[in-house]
């Protein structure tokens, strides 16, 4: 099939079969005169069947293929032998490019003393196995720098594959924090809104058979409220919008509180609210956690104060922001152990390493104080 790459194996086989066949036409060529041509034939066939070896055991196979060199100059063979030349040349890559770096320095050398232990039989032949041994230094080299070249490109791919492991965890761990901001969000927008509008139900009930006008003013800020709470809802979930989408609207801020308190005034809550110095240029985080505070300590109010008056105090002292909101009602009954406001408000006021001071008024009542450094990170 166009494209299909070969097999190793079968190059390898190729390769073997073609050095059997030119050496042993190589051998039986040679003038019997200058050595034995069944020896040279034979030391041949050891060569290059030892090719078979390569892919397995390098080592062994450029032993047998240095063996069979060494056993021709002991013949007194021909000074060269080009088969035996090709195999001890594809052998020694096989060491360097396969084996490990301290075992193919340890064939290297095996190798080199086996063709010395050649040069020692005559000096005659030293050159050709001075030659010989650097035939077989050379291709080992350049197998070595393959070898290293092939580990450094594993490496690179290893240390990518493991960045990208950590970019998903990342972005997996940042998908779980956004998720649980967005149900904060969902909770403190719908439980505000929720509360207000049973709030106002339970009102409209009392009065509807003697004050109807009343009854449906109040009825009138339940769908107030309720389209407010759809609107938050809009605004938190088009932070999940893609790119292509149209621009979301933006999240509420200290900008809203007039309309917060307004909102709460219309369902039946008594709240006063002051702002000290200047607050409309607060970064956006911090104003969506300080408005989001405010309307969650208002809703604890309407949950669990009972009837009460609630003072809200806004104000940038220095480097904080000071958020501060007490009642007049039911005490430490405000505590609701089971409930999550409280738990909100405090990690918000940690988010911005904050601090929270909450607890039963001495006058009676309720009171919660927020301080977020302006200075610090989120």
């Amino acid at each position: 099939m166009p494209g299909r790459r070969v097999s190793p194996s079968i190059i390898l086989g190729v390769l073997v079969a073609v050095l059997v066949v030119l050496g042993q036409v190589e051998a039986w060529t040679i003038d019997p005169e200058q050595a034995p041509r069944v020896l040279i034939a034979v030391s041949v066939l050891v060569a290059t069947g030892s090719l078979a070896l390569v892919r397995v055991t390098p080592d062994v196979a450029a032993i047998l293929v240095v063996g069979s060199l060494v056993a021709k100059d002991l013949a007194r063979g021909p000074g060269e032998v080009l088969t035996l030349l090709v195999c001890g040349v594809v052998t020694a890559f096989a060491v360097g490019l396969v084996l490990p770096a301290l075992r193919s320095r340890l064939t290297l050398l095996a190798l080199v003393a086996l063709a010395a232990l050649g040069v020692a039989v005559g000096p005659e032949e030293a050159p050709e196995l001075v030659f010989s041994s650097i035939a077989l230094g050379a291709p080992w080299l350049a197998g070595t720098l393959v070898r290293s070249s092939r580990e450094h490109a594993r490496t690179l791919e290893e240390l990518v594959a493991l960045r990208e492991v950590e970019s998903r965890e990342r972005a997996q761990h940042a998908v779980s924090q956004e998720r649980g901001a967005i149900a904060r969000e969902i909770h403190d927008m719908v439980g505000h809104s929720v509360s207000l509008m049973v709030l106002q139900a339970g009102a409209a009930e009392e009065v509807l058979d003697a004050r109807p006008d009343d009854a449906r003013a109040a009825i009138e800020a339940i769908q107030d409220i309720g389209r407010v709470a759809l609107d938050d809802l809009h605004r938190v979930l088009g932070l999940l919008r893609a790119e292509d989408d149209p621009e979301p609207v933006p999240v509420p801020g200290l900008e809203q509180l007039p309309a917060l308190i307004e909102s709460f005034r219309r369902a039946g809550l008594r709240a006063d609210c002051r702002v000290e110095g200047i607050i409309t240029d607060l970064p956006s985080g911090v104003s969506l956690a300080a408005y989001r505070i405010v309307q969650e300590a208002l809703t604890n109010v309407v949950r669990h104060a009972g009837p009460a008056t609630a003072d809200v105090r806004v104000a940038r002292e220095r480097d904080e922001l000071v958020l501060q909101v007490a009642d007049d009602g039911k005490g430490s009954s405000a505590v609701n152990p089971g409930g999550h406001g409280l738990v909100g408000i405090r990690e918000r006021v940690a988010m911005y390493d904050g601090q929270l001071v909450t607890g039963p008024r001495a006058t009676g009542g309720f009171a919660v104080e927020a301080r977020i450094p302006l200075g610090g990170r989120a």
